[in-house]
């Protein structure tokens, strides 16, 4: 049993690449809001927002839009990332 396995911690991210992960503090460890991971040699070296449209048309999602005072407001097509979620 590796020493990792032994204090209950997932051993998930030894390869490298990115990964999908949630940022929420509660659940088991992918709730919150989707973040992408990026990973080298088993050590996160970048958190960054999952933006939706890496996969998607934005059409597909058909945002909703708000035009008041000659602005067109409309939703992010990212999440909003939590501060204390990533720097625990």
């Amino acid at each position: 049993m590796s020493d990792d396995a032994a204090r209950g911690r997932r051993t998930a991210f030894r390869a490298g690449g990115q990964v999908i992960r949630g940022t929420g503090l509660i659940g088991n460890g992918d709730s919150g809001p989707p973040a992408l991971v990026d990973v080298e040699e088993g050590r996160i070296t970048r958190i960054r927002p999952l933006h939706y449209d890496m996969s998607y048309d934005p059409k597909d999602f058909d945002p909703w839009k708000l035009e008041a005072k000659g602005k067109t407001l409309e939703p992010p097509l990212r999440p909003p990332l939590g501060p204390i979620s990533l720097a625990y």
